[in-house]
């Protein structure tokens, strides 16, 4: 959202909602990545911690455990072992997988049939490079859910090729939110609303920051006839992500 434009740190902390604002850099050069990190209190005005990195890329996974771990300590936060375990989940070891399933999750978010394809794509190139990679098998299915529902495709397979892979993502790793959320949308679309509305739960008590499962969940209420509480749903979401798309 503030890539290439003028940063002013407490306007961007007053448009988030947040006191604490990351910023930096990541510059590639061959197998080398350069990142300068700074972690800034905005409203008092002052840096917390800063620092540079110069590391193979091989090694990103635990620079990315590091930097979190820095900014964990500098901001004193005590967490539950639940949410130290969600700090250094290992999505995978491949670097080249990860990078397919990031650019996929890049596509998907521009919600249009084209870009669906394509991260229909990434994502399985990076299966292909990472068999037991549960977050792309949950967000390949994501791009089928989506297709159905916003009504690319009138073929009812796709729910089918849905809900087959999110339930192959769980069986890789039964703690994976997004898998859960997929079985939501599938759910919903099958008319489920009370197993939509189970399995959304479990999405959101393994990831209570994560904006996209509430407002799914406030979805889920709407259809089921229980709009009021949708409704606080999806202001909270609102709330945990003003750039909403």
């Amino acid at each position: 959202t503030y890539k290439g434009k003028p940063v002013n740190v407490k306007q961007i902390a007053k448009e988030l909602s947040v006191r604490y604002v990351l910023e930096g850099s990541v510059r590639r050069e061959r197998n080398r990545v350069r990142i300068t990190a700074q972690l800034i209190d905005a409203i008092k005005g002052y840096h917390l911690w800063a620092e540079r990195y110069d590391r193979d890329l091989k090694n990103i996974f635990a620079l990315q455990d590091e930097v979190t771990q820095k900014i964990v300590a500098a901001l004193a936060v005590k967490l539950t072992e639940d949410e130290q375990k969600r700090l250094v989940r290992k999505y995978t070891g491949n670097i080249e997988s990860y990078d397919y399933y990031l650019r996929g999750l890049e596509y998907f978010n521009r919600f249009t049939k084209e870009a669906n394809v394509q991260a229909r794509q990434m994502h399985q190139k990076a299966i292909d490079l990472d068999p037991k990679f549960a977050a792309a098998y949950a967000l390949l299915g994501l791009t089928h859910s989506q297709e159905w529902s916003m009504g690319w495709s009138q073929d009812p397979r796709s729910l089918k090729h849905a809900f087959e892979l999110a339930q192959r993502a769980l069986a890789i790793d039964d703690s994976l939110p997004s898998g859960y959320s997929i079985l939501g949308e599938v759910y919903l679309w099958k008319k489920q609303h009370e197993k939509a509305i189970a399995v959304q739960k479990k999405a959101i008590a393994l990831s209570p920051s994560d904006a996209d499962a509430i407002a799914g969940m406030g979805g889920i209420l709407t259809w089921a006839g229980r709009p009021e509480e949708a409704i606080e749903l999806v202001k909270k979401a609102m709330r945990l992500n003003p750039m909403y798309p």
